[in-house]
């Protein structure tokens, strides 16, 4: 609830994380502690964080063949529509028309699903037509200063990590297809060879130990990794050459230990052997890959995308 010009609190008004942090700069000192707090409320309270009608600002970006449907209304066509636009709020009792979706791909940069956007993939993929979904590290949000946007772009927002709404349109999108008679959308994950492009691809699937709470409800355990591996750009040096590929940084390095000891997933017995594998390689060989060196590949991007998604039909 939150209080109207009467002085009264009025139910079933919205409030986003970033009003709050503005009642009190100084004492908040980032919005990403007010997200926090108001996680940490939800779970003492028992509710989900959409019950106490407060959201953080939207980051997600989606281009796709869905429609949102609330009660009888079609509130969002995005089938009709050219461009990509912000991830929508879900609210309990929607429904989320996939009928026409084949596969969901979710890409950890901005810039590739940009380019792809561009050259309408959704629509013109050979496996059929799906739906693109990214996260910005500013959309939806508004800083008042040169000093603010670098705390939130650097401090603040985690580069390509799924924000809340994202995780849960998401989740809707995999329950819709839990739902359907016919074979269910295959969900991909399209992030760099590299440990934080697997971080993002874990947090999308398994959830964050930040909000250990929220992960049941909000996973995606049908989601399976594209690329890119450093053993794919390994397999085939002829076509992107020897200097497709990255030396790990010390902060690299830091990061791939530390997922190898401390997390569940890329436990030895853990539910991913093969992302261990991969992230043992990189070790090993000192080596990553960004996605962008696909551009250069038979076909550009979009050439390869189609040729992995064949293969892990």
């Amino acid at each position: 609830m939150s209080k109207n010009q009467s002085g009264r609190y009025a139910e079933h008004i919205r409030t986003i994380t970033r009003d709050i942090y503005y009642i009190d700069p100084e004492f908040f000192r980032m919005q990403c502690i007010v997200d926090r707090i108001v996680d940490d409320l939800a779970y003492t309270i028992g509710v989900n964080r959409t019950a106490l009608n407060v959201e953080a600002a939207a980051k997600g970006l989606v281009t796709g063949e869905f429609r949102l449907i609330r009660g009888s209304h079609i509130l969002i066509d995005a089938q009709s529509v050219i461009e990509d636009s912000l991830i929508p709020r879900i609210e309990d009792g929607d429904d989320i028309d996939i009928s026409r979706v084949r596969w969901v791909l979710v890409i950890e940069k901005e810039a590739v699903f940009h380019r792809l956007a561009r050259i309408s993939y959704h629509t013109r993929a050979l496996a059929g037509e799906g739906i693109m979904v990214t996260v910005s590290c500013i959309s939806g949000l508004a800083y008042h200063s040169p000093k603010e946007y670098l705390s939130s772009t650097i401090l603040g927002q985690g580069k390509g990590y799924p924000d809340f709404m994202t995780r849960t349109f998401l989740r809707a999108i995999s329950d819709s297809a839990s739902k359907q008679s016919r074979r269910p959308p295959r969900f991909y994950a399209l992030t760099d060879g590299d440990p934080h492009g697997m971080a993002i691809m874990s947090t999308y699937k398994y959830g964050s130990a930040a909000h250990l709470h929220q992960n049941a409800r909000l996973s995606i355990p049908r989601l399976q990794w594209l690329g890119l591996r450093v053993s794919d750009i390994i397999a085939v040096p002829e076509v992107l050459g020897d200097t497709a590929l990255l030396s790990l940084t010390i902060r690299d390095r830091k990061k791939i230990t530390a997922m190898l000891r401390n997390s569940p997933v890329w436990a030895s017995n853990g539910p991913e052997p093969e992302w261990r594998a991969e992230l043992q390689r990189m070790l090993v060989l000192n080596l990553k890959a960004e996605v962008e060196i696909l551009y250069g590949c038979q076909g550009g991007l979009e050439g390869w995308i189609n040729r992995r998604m064949f293969r892990q039909e």
